[in-house]
């Protein structure tokens, strides 16, 4: 018989289990041998390496709406310590880091997040759309990307994925967004709002900005246990050298009903 761990006889104390991960976790991070980064600085750098616009708001979600206006204030409080960050050459951006303390003025609201594999409501709710559009911008630019997390699952579809296996989920104390700055160049993260539309930017000193093109290949959905799962490839081709890379084979479950004509394999446990 599995042993119980001691938040699964005494619930109450998660909370307090968490708030120790994620110190020990910080803590680890200043002796880690990365140089985050931390100015910010509101003077926008001049050339644009790639920007994206995406609706904050989803209707496809299945649940009520009020989430998502709530979504996109959660959005403007994290994004708020992240605007105008500067990534110096050598530096390592870390998501987890510079929202660490976004919402200590203005509480986060509740919105939808995925736990335990469930669709609920919590606060905080929402941030994987920053995680997602910071990290579709940042595939889009030199920066070496030292650490990304799939979504294990998707309840519904996600408007912010231009390409599918894009997204990057962010669990503090868990599960991070880094990327490191390995070029001769400085980068700077922009964020900005207009009505429902939400905007990351990455702009650089460098100028000539590289370009990307990106596909995928290999696109494979297998049903398991009543379970249907995407598996595809990941490939970024460089305008400037002419060269294609597979970035990464991705895995998630999906949890909403794919287009009609979608084959999907069937897979029994060996």
């Amino acid at each position: 018989m599995k042993r119980k761990r001691l938040t699964e006889i005494f619930p109450a104390l998660i909370p307090l289990r968490q708030k120790q991960r994620r110190l020990f976790w910080f803590t680890k991070m200043r002796f880690d041998g990365n140089r985050y980064a931390h100015q910010r600085s509101e003077e926008i750098l001049p050339y644009e390496q790639y920007s994206y616009i995406c609706t904050m708001i989803n209707p496809d979600t299945g649940s009520d709406l009020i989430y998502q206006y709530n979504k996109a204030e959660n959005l403007k409080i994290a994004s708020a310590p992240v605007n105008g960050t500067l990534i110096h050459p050598g530096e390592t951006f870390s998501l987890c880091l510079a929202i660490r303390d976004a919402d200590r003025r203005t509480p986060y609201k509740e919105a939808l997040i995925v736990v335990n594999d469930r669709l609920t409501a919590a606060k905080g709710g929402g941030l994987c759309q920053l995680s997602n559009m910071l990290y579709w911008t940042f595939l889009n630019s030199p920066l070496t990307v030292t650490e990304r997390h799939p979504h294990r699952m998707r309840d519904f579809p996600d408007p912010t994925m231009k390409l599918l296996g894009s997204d990057a989920t962010i669990v503090s104390g868990w599960l991070d967004l880094k990327v490191k700055n390995t070029t001769d160049h400085t980068y700077q993260i922009v964020i900005t709002f207009a009505g429902e539309q939400m905007c990351t930017s990455l702009r650089t000193d460098d100028p000539e900005p590289v370009r990307y093109l990106f596909r995928n290949e290999g696109t494979v959905y297998t049903r398991l246990d009543g379970h249907i799962y995407e598996d595809t490839d990941v490939l970024r081709y460089d305008t400037k050298t002419n060269t294609e890379t597979l970035l990464y084979r991705n895995h998630t479950e999906i949890g909403y009903p794919r287009p009609e004509g979608t084959v999907i394999q069937e897979r029994n446990r060996s």
